[in-house]
Order: C-alpha cells, then structure tokens, then sequence
C-alpha cells in the first residue's frame, strides 16, 4: 500500500495500492468501491473536505478527482510529471499538487460537481417500450425500459451514475448511435 485516508466524517478509509484505489467501509471492513484509471503507481490520495471528492495522484503524471459516493471518475487533469503529494485547501475549491521535478502547482476547481450528468433518452417510433441513451461517460448506447425515465441509474456499460430526463426525444436512435461510433 502506497497511501491512504480516512474521510472526514470517519466512516470510510480509501487505501492506494499500485495504480488502484479501493474505498472501504472503516467500521465494517466492507469494500465499496475499486477505483481504476491510473496507468501507473498512486503515490498519493485524499478526501476532499465534505468528504464528497476524491483526489488521487500518480507516477503517470495525472491527477484524478473521484464521486466517493460511488467511485465514479469525476475529471482527470495531466501535468506529465510524475506528481507525489496532494492536498485539498480548508475550504475545499483548490488543490495543491507536488510533482518530482519539484514544481508545486495550485488548482483551482471550477464546475467540478458530483451529481450524475443529466441525459436526454431517445424513444423510438416504432412504438417499443424501451429507449435508448448515449452515456456521456463512456460513449456507449443502452436501451432502458420507460420506467427508467426520471430516473438515476448506473450505465450498463461502464457504471457511471447518470440521471435519464424524464422526457424523450420522440425519434429513432439507432442512426445516431452509429454516427456516434457505437453501431
């Protein structure tokens, strides 16, 4: 194990071994969440101050800001050299990363949100029951049955959490997940 934290409010504990992360329940000793996306070892990880982020960083050079609601990936920011420390500042909105040329870099986050992204589904005409999304997270296309409509869900693919709208675009989505690259 490389690094490790315990969130704020005490009730989990993120362990850093290689070039993944696994979030735990502390109390219970119960796995959550296994966090990957990190091509190299992680030298280091935190809690964000809400206890709502993760900030994770490694020898491949990036940062990487992690939902500890459910481990998903949030953003990802590369600075090419390898980065050995991280922390949050008290208030949470930046982050100070060490690199080992020994640059010291100060972020500040803008627009970083842990909410699902909302997507639009598609409904198509021929009059199935079931709709289909494009997941911004990993580009791929699923049918959902209607009842998913309004709804947060995990996307069959990847796992990202998103929340479909509760309506539809009234057209036949095949065409546009092939021009989309999934067909």
């Amino acid at each position: 194990m490389s690094s490790c934290a315990v969130s704020p409010d005490g009730s989990r504990i993120l362990t850093a071994s290689g070039d993944t992360l696994r979030l735990w329940e502390l109390l219970a000793g119960r796995l959550l969440a296994t966090l990957t996306g990190h091509t190299r070892d992680i030298n280091d990880c935190t809690f964000s101050p809400d206890g709502k982020l993760i900030a994770s960083a490694s020898s491949d050079g990036s940062l990487k800001l992690w939902s500890a609601a459910n481990g998903a990936k949030v953003c990802e920011l590369v600075l090419g050299s390898e980065i050995h420390e991280i922390d949050w500042s008290p208030e949470g909105c930046r982050v100070v990363v060490g690199t080992s040329t020994g640059e010291i870099h100060l972020l500040r986050l803008e627009n970083v949100s842990t909410r699902a992204p909302v997507v639009t589904p598609w409904k198509p005409r021929e009059g199935r029951y079931a709709g289909g999304f494009g997941c911004p997270i990993c580009r791929g296309w699923s049918e959902v049955p209607a009842f998913c409509f309004g709804k947060e869900l995990d996307c069959p693919r990847c796992g990202g959490r998103i929340r479909l709208n509760w309506f539809w675009i009234d057209s036949d989505w095949h065409a546009i997940e092939h021009a989309w690259g999934g067909g």
